[in-house]
């Protein structure tokens, strides 16, 4: 295998192995969410990230893909670790409060910016190219088939995106809504009323 095809190859190794980890987060952030709707949201971007996995497989099984995780390139070692470190947080965790779920979500829709712009790197890469030409000789993949694969995979990741940020929203505005705001009075005499 060729050096910009191995290139290619541990870069979409790479992505394949992010796949796999964000997967392992969404599906223990469904377990530990306290609203039904973000846990109909993580449910349904969990079995996403599962037909991601999917097809990556199917894209890299044409070519000896047999890679050590150790050569994985630097910013997938990174992000991995990243992930890595909010699974344990979740896992360690009871219930997530208000402000853990506000902050676990931020965290989430940064991690979809961050797949879409490596999905983004390798489409707008020469990397695309190489891995498409190695393809060709044992497949009938094109250019134009893997760039499409790879911008609906990005596609959804943004949809991702803004399903987070949408939940959020909703949830914010219910956990408002659900806050007893009755004024707490007390009585002191006939004549006064002390708000609390």
């Amino acid at each position: 295998m060729g050096d910009k095809i191995s290139e290619a190859t541990k870069y979409l190794y790479g992505c394949l192995t992010l796949e796999k980890e964000v997967n392992h987060l969404y599906v223990t952030a469904t377990k530990k969410l306290p609203s039904p709707l973000l846990t109909i949201i993580t449910t349904a971007i969990a079995y996403d990230y599962q037909k991601h996995v999917t097809i990556i497989q199917e894209l890299l099984k044409p070519i000896d893909s047999s890679i050590n995780p150790d050569e994985l390139p630097k910013e997938f070692k990174k992000s991995v670790n990243e992930i890595g470190k909010l699974i344990d947080a979740l896992a360690n965790e009871d219930n997530i409060d208000a402000d853990e779920v506000r902050y676990l979500l931020k965290n989430l829709t940064d991690l979809e910016d961050g797949l879409h712009n490596f999905y983004a790197n390798f489409v707008e890469s020469k990397m695309l190219e190489d891995y498409s030409n190695a393809l060709s000789e044992v497949s009938d993949l094109t250019d134009e088939y893997l760039s499409f694969i790879l911008n609906a995979i990005m596609q959804e990741n943004l949809g991702h995106r803004e399903m987070l940020i949408e939940g959020l929203s909703f949830h914010s505005k219910n956990e408002q809504k659900n806050k007893d705001s009755t004024p707490a009075i007390r009585y002191q005499n006939p004549d006064a009323w002390v708000h609390l």
